[in-house]
């Protein structure tokens, strides 16, 4: 039993991944897909191919679909919508001249064996080291307390001069 593609299959295809519409979801669609990306309508690199969802924009939304859908023929997704089980082909290689029957090889038989690996060492960060605080004094040293204290300017020189007070 075959499948039969339709221009209505392709196209719903397209918005699963196929940007290039080649019948197959691979990193050449995902490709496409960066080269647009950030793109709008009007935009340098716009490709309305690429806006899988239709929201006007290719975003991580469409790149997403692709992603999801990678591998995917439009054969195999037909088969899976439509309910019939997909025929697989293998390639068989062509007669060749008459040989007699060779025995089939015997399978070849790797024993099993335990490799070790060593553990990588560990590079830790350097420790912090922090200056020792310093000692704030508790108690205040009183100075000075002035009564009065007056700046003279006398020829352009400043004199700081104190009157009366106590001393310490």
């Amino acid at each position: 039993m075959s499948i039969e593609i339709t221009a209505e299959d392709r196209e719903q295809f397209h918005k699963l991944g196929d940007v290039n519409r080649d019948g197959i979801i691979n990193s050449a669609d995902l490709d496409l897909l960066d080269k647009a990306y950030g793109s709008y309508p009007g935009h340098p690199q716009w490709n309305p191919e690429c806006d899988l969802n239709g929201d006007g924009r290719v975003n991580m939304r469409d790149i997403g679909v692709c992603s999801q859908n990678q591998g995917l023929t439009i054969e195999r997704w037909k088969a899976a919508i439509t309910g019939i089980s997909p025929v697989v082909v293998t390639p068989t290689a062509p007669p060749s001249a008459v040989t007699p029957e060779a025995a089939p090889a015997a399978p070849t038989v790797i024993p099993a064996t335990i490799v070790t690996v060593p553990t990588p060492s560990i590079i830790a960060p350097l420790p912090i080291t922090l200056p020792p605080t310093p000692e704030i004094p508790t108690e205040a040293i009183i100075i000075g307390v002035s009564a009065v204290v007056a700046v003279l300017l006398i020829g352009g020189i400043a004199y700081l001069v104190h009157i009366g007070g106590i001393k310490i």
